[in-house]
């Protein structure tokens, strides 16, 4: 599958360490110093082992920069969020033969790791305690890839060594309960033995709560009703239903509870530690400071609220994939997902297509006023100014001219910017205003940070009936729901309004409301960090993706005011709106099928 089952069984004396220009922290591994290496050599000494782990720490995938999904960039392009690419997937065509499947599996990545594993007890120069942490570090990466493989085919076959070339290959798939239990196992193994927290000098390194994050990351996702249900995605004759690779086959709500258990076994752990990680809280309670807090929670490296972060790269540039694709139009967010960012009062946009609205981001707004004063007149969450560029925003010290005629404006923007305000509005998220916020900075994506924590939680409360439950450490859901929210000004959701003065959408007074809300504050809290594309596929959130996507265009009037325009995309999504729930699974390449190995393929991608 992508060669992994395939080229592990090659000899395995290959060069292992390539040319990656990669560095963990400012004192992790140098630069390898070549690319002709071998096992014979690697192993002699500590050196040419850290080369080698360093090799293995590659294999963690940006999030944000990596071209290895045939132009999508962003998983966000096939969730309900955005609208702006056009492919084999959203026109319903792709096929298990299609050579636009995203995520590729994960082939000399796991052959590293196991090498790695298998070889570094024969490294003369390193104590035993160096070996176990590194051997620990290993093991959180491969678990984090099988953590993936889960997330997007079900079940995989499991390799536990490195393949010799005399050995026969039977490539039969986990089912859903093994797989999510090795990656539990090899989270657990590792937790044991890492640190809880890194030096800034070894930043980027696994520690143990890297290891019971992804734990409670799979938990979650497993517990989700796309395994755990009495129904299947498919029908029950399917090979790969039948044999519960991609379901558990019924649903039990000990599985929530397993992973509830696993979210506050990491708050426990992280109480007993000092708190080492928590939420960037702002410094004042105005929108720059909401912003500031909120961008940094995401973007700053050793911030405490990334747990997980993934840094392969030194530093940001402008010449960098995000940075491009952000550029010309690849991340052009729908006027459905802008309307997702609530009004500070805690009422949603009017979504009604027929209304035009005049001021959508803020009050008395009027062309050539300054960021200074419509601060002051900010009218929606501060997520939303954070995560995208709109009209009259502060941008590069000036204000943001995304109307027709405008620098910013589409078509024809005067400034450098491309197609970057395609539907109007624009990706903000990491690349802030192009300039001195964000390029030279270190680089770092944050595979799981602590509001991911609080927010599944929450959601396993909730199904578990114990929204209005404290907790051992005294919390119920509505806590852990409203820490994002309150840390950006919002109103926080609550469980009754006897007094009938909160907006209707803040009362959860059902367990339905409740986590529509927590999945809702989701798209908020985590926009283009691809939780969306699996929240809609664990969820079995089908009918969220049958819409329509609508656009903007703002015109500026002979009064300074501005007048904005809804308008329906010319985009065609056939997968959305005739959609096939085989979408929830990616389909195993047909090549890899086809070779007889013993594996099956996803229901519906036959």
């Amino acid at each position: 599958m992508n060669k992994i089952f395939i080229a592990i069984i090659v000899c395995i004396t290959i060069a292992l360490i390539g040319c990656e220009d990669f560095k963990l922290g400012d004192d992790f591994l140098d630069k390898p110093n070549s690319s002709d290496q071998t096992i014979d050599t690697v192993f002699t000494n500590k050196f040419y082992a850290d080369q080698a782990l360093n090799s293995c720490y590659s294999t963690l995938r940006d999030l944000l920069i990596n071209g290895n999904r045939a132009g999508y960039r962003s998983l966000e392009n096939l969730s309900d969020l955005l609208d702006g690419m056009t492919s084999e997937y959203h026109t319903g065509s792709m096929t298990a033969s299609s050579s636009s499947i995203w995520h590729k599996l994960p082939s000399a990545e796991i052959r590293k790791i196991w090498t790695y594993l298998e070889n570094v007890d024969n490294v003369p120069d390193m104590t035993i305690q160096e070996k176990e942490l590194r051997k620990a570090e290993v093991k959180v990466i491969l678990a984090y890839h099988y953590a993936e493989l889960f997330r997007h085919y079900g079940g995989m076959p499991w390799i536990d060594h490195a393949y010799k070339p005399v050995e026969d290959i039977v490539m039969k798939r986990m089912t859903v309960e093994e797989h999510v239990q090795k990656v539990v196992q090899l989270c657990d193994q590792a937790a044991a033995v890492l640190p809880w927290t890194t030096t800034e000098g070894d930043y980027g390194r696994m520690t143990a709560a890297a290891a019971k994050a992804l734990k409670f990351k799979i938990l979650l996702h497993a517990a989700s009703p796309l395994y755990n249900n009495n129904t299947p995605m498919l029908p029950e004759s399917h090979e790969a239903v039948q044999n519960h690779i991609v379901w558990y086959g019924n649903y039990d709500s000990k599985r929530w509870q397993d992973a509830l258990d696993a979210g506050l076994d990491f708050l426990q752990t992280n109480q007993d530690k000092g708190d080492s990680y928590k939420m960037v809280k702002p410094v004042g309670n105005d929108l720059d400071a909401y912003r500031n807090a909120f961008a940094s929670g995401y973007l700053d490296r050793n911030n405490g609220e990334i747990i997980f972060p993934i840094q392969n790269q030194d530093i940001w540039g402008l010449g960098q994939r995000y940075f491009a694709s952000t550029r010309f139009g690849a991340l052009a967010p729908s006027l459905e997902f802008v309307n997702k960012f609530e009004r500070i009062d805690g009422s949603l946009p009017d979504t009604s297509i027929v209304d035009h609205v005049q001021k959508p981001y803020f009050s008395s707004h009027k062309q050539g006023e300054k960021y200074a004063v419509l601060k002051t007149r900010y009218i929606r969450d501060p997520r939303l100014y954070e995560t995208i560029l709109v009209n009259g925003d502060k941008w590069q010290s000036r204000e943001a001219e995304v109307y027709i005629g405008g620098r910013e404006g589409f078509p024809g923007a005067t400034s450098s910017f491309k197609s970057l305000t395609i539907n109007g509005f624009a990706n903000r998220k990491f690349v802030r205003d192009f300039k001195n916020e964000i390029v030279g900075k270190f680089f770092v994506n944050a595979y799981i940070r602590m509001p991911e924590i609080y927010l599944g939680i929450a959601e396993c409360m909730a199904e578990l009936n114990k929204m209005g439950t404290a907790d051992k450490f005294g919390k119920t859901g509505f806590d852990y729901l409203n820490y994002t929210r309150l840390r950006v000004g919002l109103k926080p959701m609550v469980a009754t309004d006897p007094g009938k003065t909160l907006p209707a959408r803040i009362v959860l007074d059902t367990k339905e409301k409740q986590i529509e809300a927590i999945l809702h504050e989701r798209i908020c809290e985590f926009a283009f960090e691809e939780c969306r594309f699996h929240d809609i596929n664990r969820r079995k959130l089908s009918a969220q993706m049958n819409f329509s996507r609508h656009y903007i265009s703002t015109d500026k009037l002979a009064d300074k005011n501005f007048k904005v325009n809804i308008l329906k995309s010319v985009n065609v999504y056939a997968w959305c709106e005739n959609w096939d729930n085989k979408y929830y699974l990616l389909p195993i390449e047909a090549n890899e099928i086809q070779k007889g190995y013993g594996l099956v393929q996803n229901p519906g991608w036959e």
